[in-house]
């Protein structure tokens, strides 16, 4: 049985279906009940790009920023203050859900570990052979 080395690193794609859902949210919700919410889609695409799967403090800082930001300009004017806080929620956290889905592990320098760089190629070869073979 084989023994496989976990990942060092992953490599991720930008989060691409999140802000295009949120945006579209708030296109929709502006003709229906409000054009404030017209005001999220800036803070929807920023927060896209604060997402990490992690959801950590330091990647997603700026982005939690904007929602106390958001959360106080609600006691002076609600229907701005809710769409800054409800797009960049929404859309931080899809993104980040969407980064998790899609990204990708990446096993060691080839030019410092040859062997493991081998071993996980062989591994991804075989599994995509399998793949073929059942379709």
């Amino acid at each position: 049985m084989k023994t496989t080395t976990a990942p060092i690193y992953y490599r991720l794609k930008p989060a691409i279906v999140a802000p295009i859902l949120v945006c579209g949210s708030a296109v929709i919700l502006a003709f229906m009940d409000s054009p404030w919410w017209l005001l999220s889609i800036p803070f929807a695409v920023y927060a896209s790009l604060c997402a990490q799967p992690n959801l950590n403090l330091a990647d997603g800082c700026l982005a939690y920023l904007t929602i106390m930001v958001g959360f106080g300009i609600i006691f002076v004017h609600r229907p701005s203050g809710s769409a800054i806080c409800i797009g960049t929620l929404a859309s931080f956290y899809l993104s980040a859900f969407e980064k998790r889905l899609t990204a990708k592990p990446v096993y060691g320098d080839p030019a410092l570990d040859t062997k493991s760089h081998q071993q996980n190629q062989e591994a991804e070869q075989v599994g995509a052979g399998d793949a073929e073979e059942a379709v």
